[in-house]
């Protein structure tokens, strides 16, 4: 008796797709909360992160639109800007503990705007599910 692997019908893998794209939006738009909340502490504000982080949003939300419509370039263009992202909060975390009076909060908003953009870099990257989507195979 041969097994034989069985494939998904294609409105099933678009559904499932398009519940983890939801899935990551929302992880970016609280990793991005966290940040602008950071951003906007009286204590330690800074209207530079706070900008970045609304162009972040922005620019998260022009992406996902065309992957959510099953265009296969935008992936490869999330991929690289939420890569992009990932890796400048891991520099700003970085650099705030290397300097002589570590703040515990920015440190975590930092820290966990880095997990949750990494998390969805590797999401995109690896979910076959939209792989498929962008592929419309």
């Amino acid at each position: 008796m041969s097994h034989r692997h069985h494939r998904r019908h294609e409105p099933e893998v678009v559904r499932t797709a398009r519940w983890i794209l939801a899935g990551i939006f929302l992880l970016l738009c609280v990793a991005d909360a966290v940040c602008y909340n950071y951003s906007s502490n009286p204590l330690v504000s800074d209207p530079v992160v706070r900008g970045h982080v609304i162009v972040s949003l922005l620019w998260t939300t022009v992406f996902l639109i065309p992957l959510w419509m099953r265009r296969v370039w935008a992936r490869y263009v999330l991929i690289l800007f939420l890569g992009y992202i990932a890796l400048s909060t891991c520099v700003l975390a970085s650099m705030m503990i290397f300097s002589p009076d570590i703040l515990v909060g920015p440190l975590m908003a930092f820290g966990s705007g880095f997990v949750a953009y990494f998390s969805g870099v590797m999401i995109l990257i690896f979910s076959h599910d939209i792989g498929r989507l962008a592929n419309r195979t």
